[in-house]
């Protein structure tokens, strides 16, 4: 991933070197926006409860990796250090909340709710749906909305059958926000039963696209699935805005301004 990261790094641009309007305004008003509001704060010191905290819960992992349902015990704590998306992606779905003016959220992978409780305050009237695998952890997750007086609807289940009641109930969304089982092929099937969700004008994003061989390919079969859409990978991420088709090049590699200082449009 290293070796990949280095390349991702390489061709990377910056709001220096974009030059569709809209592609830079979604970095300068999404990835490039440094504001916090005191809600996040109180987030982050959940995160640094559930970092500190020794509790142990049993949880099944349906997830990449396991060859079936496997039943085994986590610390809290290992929990929010590898499966918590870090501050500054929470940051990106919290501005892009606002910047979208995104109403409806879908969310599959809740774990400890964090990004959940990121998006419901990008927007007061935004409505965010997550879906955990693990009941144990989706238990956690719907303590934490408590605490923070969020009005987040947290279901419990496998990905499949809870997009089923949800395909059944003809809810609509303008985020897709794709972080629970990072393989290929789940991926995409994901997307195929979750595209007739998706507002018109909507985006989605996939986590981890360089997190193996098969999400890698995922991607750039989502690129021909979506030929024509605009395309971005911030390595993290690879977001997908379906309905964007005017917008040339359409695809990009794009990075925070910050973590590329020295690239100021000197060479496109």
């Amino acid at each position: 991933m290293v070796l990949d990261f280095l390349k991702y790094y390489w061709r990377a641009k910056t709001t220096h070197q974009v030059h569709s309007e809209f592609v830079f305004n979604f970095l300068q008003n999404v990835i490039d926006n440094p504001s916090h509001s005191q809600p996040l704060k109180l987030i982050e010191e959940k995160r640094q409860k559930f970092l500190k905290s020794n509790e142990k819960i049993e949880v099944v992992d349906f997830g990449a990796g396991s060859k079936g349902p496997s039943s085994t015990k986590k610390s809290i704590r290992n929990i929010a250090q590898y499966a918590v998306s870090p501050p500054f992606q929470c940051l990106w779905l919290y501005h892009l909340v606002r910047a979208q003016k995104i109403n409806r959220v879908l969310e599959l992978g809740t774990s400890l709710g964090i990004t959940a409780a990121y998006l419901a305050q990008g927007n007061p009237h935004v409505q965010v749906t997550t879906i955990e695998g693990d009941p144990n952890i989706s238990k956690k997750a719907i303590e934490l909305f408590d605490q923070l007086h969020l009005n987040i609807d947290a279901r419990s289940g496998q990905f499949n059958d809870v997009i089923t009641d949800l395909v059944k109930s003809s809810i609509t969304y303008d985020l897709i926000y794709i972080d629970g089982h990072h393989a290929k092929i789940p991926t995409l099937e994901y997307t195929q039963r979750l595209l007739p969700l998706l507002n018109p004008e909507g985006v989605i994003i996939y986590d981890d696209i360089y997190w193996s061989e098969g999400m890698k390919e995922a991607w750039q079969e989502l690129k021909q699935k979506f030929v024509g859409a605009l395309m971005m990978d911030f390595y993290f991420w690879g977001i997908v805005f379906p309905d964007k088709k005017d917008i040339v090049p359409n695809d990009y590699t794009l990075i925070p301004k910050k973590w590329k200082p020295l690239q100021l449009g000197l060479w496109q």
